[in-house]
């Protein structure tokens, strides 16, 4: 009989193979199937050999076991090869997870213009960084990591560099006739800059937004707030920023209610 069943494509022979279970059903092919297959083909298997590969049996037409053992020591190393390839693209990707997600919380801090907590976010990437150097990873996986880093250094320094600018510097952007669409944009960041100033100042002010007797007052400013955190925040961390800024502000809401039922 022809051997057309259980075949099966086998990486160290490049062409399909037979596949057994185990050791002696190949034996016993070879037993019962040699011979028609030698008259039907002028060759025919004569001997059984694990293949670390397919993690079976093959039978083959080789009788030289010399050097089916030095094929199955090349095969060993390089499935070996493999297997570290592939437990680096597993570590490398679990990396790439923990620093999109570090990225993700320092475009939450620098929408919040929380510049300390995003520079400590930076602080724990170098940490991914050093790891990333010293194991033989993708390289260019690495570099696309790596760009993504330093692209956050360059925004949290442009940004505070936007934020410490005097109202003088400000006005003079802001003034601008027919700016240039870079300059728009970073008419923009000083925009929510100034908006996210005055959110805060309102924040700060949380004690007295509490225990204000004045409701429509409060909830004006409290209206003028949610109006302020969308003006303040944009892109990547935005939606976490806005969210953390909303519920400050339920807070507020919260514990202004939980006073005036204590007073009643």
């Amino acid at each position: 009989m022809k051997p057309i069943k259980n075949r099966r494509f086998c990486i160290t022979c490049q062409k399909q193979k037979m596949l057994f279970d185990s050791q002696s059903k190949a034996d016993n092919f070879l037993k019962f199937n040699a011979k028609e297959i030698l008259e039907e083909n002028e060759t025919s298997p004569v001997r059984s050999y694990y293949c670390t590969f397919c993690c079976g049996w093959h039978v083959t037409s080789n009788p030289s076991t010399v050097q089916g053992e030095w094929l199955d020591g090349r095969d060993k190393v390089l499935l070996k090869k493999i297997e570290l390839q592939r437990k680096n693209n597993d570590e490398l990707q679990a990396i790439s997870k923990r620093v999109t997600n570090k990225i993700l919380r320092f475009d939450t801090e620098l929408n919040l213009c929380n510049f300390i907590e995003a520079q400590d976010v930076l602080d724990l990437l170098d940490f991914e960084v050093n790891e990333l150097r010293e194991k033989p990873f993708n390289l260019s996986k690495v570099n696309k990591l790596f760009m993504k880093i330093h692209d956050a250094e360059k925004r949290l320094n442009r940004k505070m560099e936007l934020f410490s600018m005097s109202k003088e510097e400000q006005k003079a952007w802001l003034d601008l006739e027919n700016p240039t669409k870079e300059e728009l944009k970073i008419i923009g960041s000083i925009r929510r800059i100034n908006s996210m100033k005055i959110l805060r100042s309102a924040l700060d002010e949380r004690e007295r937004l509490i225990s204000c007797e004045d409701t429509e007052m409060v909830m004006e400013i409290i209206n003028n707030c949610r109006n302020y955190i969308q003006a303040s925040t944009i892109g990547n961390g935005s939606s976490q920023a806005r969210k953390r800024l909303n519920s400050e502000l339920d807070e507020i809401l919260k514990e202004r209610s939980a006073r005036r039922k204590q007073t009643e």
